[in-house]
Order: structure tokens, then C-alpha cells, then sequence
């Protein structure tokens, strides 16, 4: 059977998508055929870990706000080709910003091809004009799929409540699925991590912080956090660019020597830095809805590695996941007196069954695709 992904994205960092095909790989290979059709946002180099056909797609105009129209309309008509000549039995769609080639090749196509949405985020509050009419598509996308996956279960209850969605639908966790062992690691990789070791054998303690630094992110919280940090503790700083860190920095008149500066790390090589660490700091400000029923891989890598995690306190998702699994902090209380000490003592007992969590998340992604292969076979006889 033949399978095409279709998606924008960094392709190199996006987790949730490389593990997925990496699932299907193992579980289906003798007996599935994948295509990718992507509209990077960076360039993608493939590598052993990617085990799919590549289709990138490049359009005249890119990055250009004014004329984006043009760059959609350009990318909907290579991509509804690229599926007419492709013809896939299924079409795994993820995220809004590709449904619109998905809807054109469901309505040519109709039962003939077996659909799935993979809604990463949730329409926000207040959209501009032209966001309100991509979450129109959307809605019709979700019912016109065969099946709606969601980032956690928050959001597919909200999207039930919201949209009154009756079609088939489940949750898939942004866990760390990857093993580290299948990758080889770059010289330069190498010595980040050789340099970062030799900081750790001189007695530093790293917090992990992975991913942009902004408003959103708890940009404030996170800087009143490294105020109250002494030595031997130290941000290690994944994810985010150099100037936004060093904006960030200067902004809040923070002590340079308090953070160690990574940037961006390979998605298959995160867990190599986050053993550095000993705790981490997740945070999103709920301003928005997407934001405030959050699924950040972040928090599960952590829980995977043993880590405490620090989130801020007016996120409920995050707030409910530190309560059941007795794995954090809030950060807001987090001053001149706190015990960072304390942290060491909570790393063992953090997730003991995390294991089954990642296997029941394998199962129900994997009984979908299933189900899917029930359709196709139901629909060729």
C-alpha cells in the first residue's frame, strides 16, 4: 500500500512526523510504501533515519508576506499533482497549512483514497482575515478525513465540544520514540558535547531550556528563574538563535555566565544533551488557546530522561501533568531561597512507567493505521 505524507515543516527537527514514519517503518515495512511531500521550511538532508520517498516541493515566490497568496495558490497546484501522479491509497495530512492540495485531491479522488488529519494546533482566538479562512478548510478538512488525530486528549475534547466533530479520532502524544544509538554523531557534535562534559566534571549543574525565547514561551518568568539561580546551576540553552538569546539577555540584564549557548540540535541527537542536564524549564503563557491546552515534546523528553521540570503555574496542562506524575516545580516559586538540591531527590521516583506510556501511544497510532488498511482493502473488493 502506498502512503504520502504531506506537510510543511522543518523536516530535520520535526519529532512528531519523523517518528511516526519511523513507527510505520518498523511495524509495516514489508508492507507499506511511504512518500513525503514536503514544503520545507529548511532544507531536509536524508539520512538512514528517514526511510520514505522525498518529494520537495519550491515554489516561485517563498517568504514574501504580500504576495503569500500567490506562494499558496503556486504550492496547492504542484502538490494536487504530485498527488494525481503519485495516486496514494492513503493520505496523511499534517497540519492546516497543506490541507488545501488534500481537500482538491479528496474531492477528485472521494472514497478512493483513505484520509487522515494530523492537527498539530488549535485556531487561536481573534484570527486575522486570512487565518479564519484557513480554519474554515480546516473544519472541512476534519470532516472530510477519515480519521483526526490530536496532539493530546485536552484537544480533542475541545475540538469535539468546539466543532462538533463526529469523525473518527484519537491522540498522539509527542513522546521520544527515537533511539540514539541508530545515529552518528558529526565531529562538531562531538566536541559541543566533549565541551559540555568537561563543564559537568567542574561541578556544573544544567536546567534545560530547549526552544525559542519569547513572550509566549514565559520570556519574563524565565528570566525572574535565572535571577534566583547561584552556582553551580546554569541554563543550557537549546533550540533558540544566537541573536534572540543574546537580545534576551541584554533586555533583562542577565549574567552571561549563568547560560551555555547550544542553538539548534538535531532532532534524533536531543536526548544526548538533555543527559546533561538535570532538570528543565517548559513554559507557555495560556494568552492563547493552542497555547494553554499545550503538548510540548520537551515535557515528555524530560520525563523520559528521569528530569524535574519547572513550568509556570498558570498553564493547566502542564500544571496537571507535574501533579500526576510528581515530576516539578512551579517556577513563580522559585526565589532567592529555593533549594535546588531538593530536584536530585525527585529524578528517581519521576514516571517509573513510562515505558507502557510510549508503548500504549505506539498502539493506538499504529491500530489507526490499521484501520486504514481495513478501508483500502474493503474499498479494492
Amino acid at each position: 500500500m502506498k502512503v504520502a505524507f504531506i506537510a510543511k515543516t522543518d523536516l530535520s527537527t520535526d519529532g512528531r512526523i519523523l517518528n511516526q514514519m519511523r513507527m510505520l517503518n518498523e511495524e509495516f515495512k514489508s508492507e507499506l510504501n511511504i512518500h513525503f511531500i514536503l514544503f520545507p521550511d529548511k532544507p531536509f538532508v536524508k539520512d538512514k533515519q528517514a526511510g520514505f520517498h522525498l518529494h520537495t516541493i519550491h515554489t516561485f515566490i517563498r517568504n514574501n508576506r504580500a504576495l503569500r497568496f500567490l506562494t499558496v495558490i503556486d504550492f496547492t497546484i504542484r502538490s494536487f499533482f504530485k498527488l494525481v501522479a503519485l495516486s496514494p491509497d492513503m493520505l496523511h495530512v499534517q497540519d492546516s497549512a497543506v490541507i488545501l492540495p488534500a481537500l482538491l485531491y479528496k474531492g477528485v479522488k472521494g472514497k478512493g483514497v483513505i484520509m487522515m488529519y494530523d492537527d498539530h494546533e488549535l485556531p487561536n482566538e481573534n484570527p486575522s482575515l486570512g487565518k479564519q479562512i484557513f480554519n474554515y478548510f480546516e473544519r472541512l478538512m476534519m470532516q472530510s478525513a477519515d480519521f483526526v488525530l490530536f496532539a493530546n486528549n485536552e484537544r480533542l475534547l475541545y475540538s469535539k465540544e468546539h466543532f462538533a466533530l463526529k469523525t473518527a479520532s484519537s491522540y498522539f502524544l509527542n513522546l521520544p520514540f527515537y533511539d540514539e544509538n541508530d545515529v552518528e554523531l558529526t565531529s562538531a557534535e562531538s566536541i559541543l558535547l566533549g565541551e559540555i562534559d568537561l563543564l559537568v566534571a567542574k561541578g556544573n549543574k544544567f536546567i534545560i531550556h530547549q526552544g525559542v525565547i519569547n513572550k509566549e514561551r514565559g520570556e519574563l518568568k524565565l528570566a525572574n528563574f535565572v535571577k534566583n539561580m547561584r552556582p553551580p546551576y546554569r541554563l543550557l540553552i537549546i533550540g533558540a538563535n544566537r541573536k534572540s538569546f543574546d537580545e534576551f539577555v541584554e533586555k533583562h540584564a542577565l549574567d552571561e555566565s549563568y547560560f551555555y549557548f547550544v542553538g539548534k540540535v538535531r532532532y534524533h541527537i536531543l536526548s544526548y544533551f538533555w543527559k546533561r542536564g538535570i532538570a528543565s524549564v517548559v513554559m507557555y503563557l495560556p494568552t492563547y488557546i493552542n497555547n494553554k491546552l499545550c503538548a510540548p515534546n520537551r515535557f515528555y523528553i524530560s520525563l523520559n530522561l528521569g528530569l524535574p521540570v519547572f513550568v509556570n503555574n498558570d498553564n493547566p496542562v502542564l500544571n496537571n501533568l507535574i501533579r500526576e506524575y510528581k515530576c516539578g516545580y512551579e517556577i513563580e516559586n522559585v526565589g532567592p531561597d529555593f533549594d535546588f538540591e531538593q530536584m536530585i531527590g525527585l529524578q528517581t521516583g519521576i514516571l517509573k512507567d513510562f515505558e507502557y506510556l510510549k508503548e500504549d501511544q505506539v498502539r493506538r497510532f499504529l491500530e489507526i493505521y490499521q484501520e486504514m488498511f481495513a478501508l483500502v482493502r474493503s474499498k479494492r473488493s
